[in-house]
């Protein structure tokens, strides 16, 4: 499976970018989780078994509620989530 971080920054915090993000995850197929970080930005981890969804995925975050100003993509190792879900703070990446 084919996995990505992405930490969006900008206006994302207390705006609905969370449920934006996790309503994309449930509705496209994807596994992962979205959280807020501590610096005002928020993370997503995702996977999918098309690697072109996660491009699709990196699009449409930047349409997200807010302002988005930098969306920071990185590869991921299969981190084997069984869903996509709402996180408390975890990991910065």
């Amino acid at each position: 499976m084919a996995a990505r971080g992405y930490v969006v920054r900008g206006t994302v915090q207390g705006v609905g970018f969370r449920m934006y993000v996790l309503r994309l995850g449930l509705g496209h197929g994807f596994k992962g989780e979205v959280w807020n970080r501590p610096d005002g930005a928020v993370e997503v981890v995702a996977e999918h078994e098309q690697a072109e969804r996660l491009e699709w995925l990196l699009k449409a975050l930047w349409d997200g509620p807010g302002e988005v100003r930098e969306v920071v993509d990185r590869p991921l190792d299969d981190q084997g989530f069984a869903e996509f879900r709402i996180a408390h703070a975890r990991r910065v990446l």
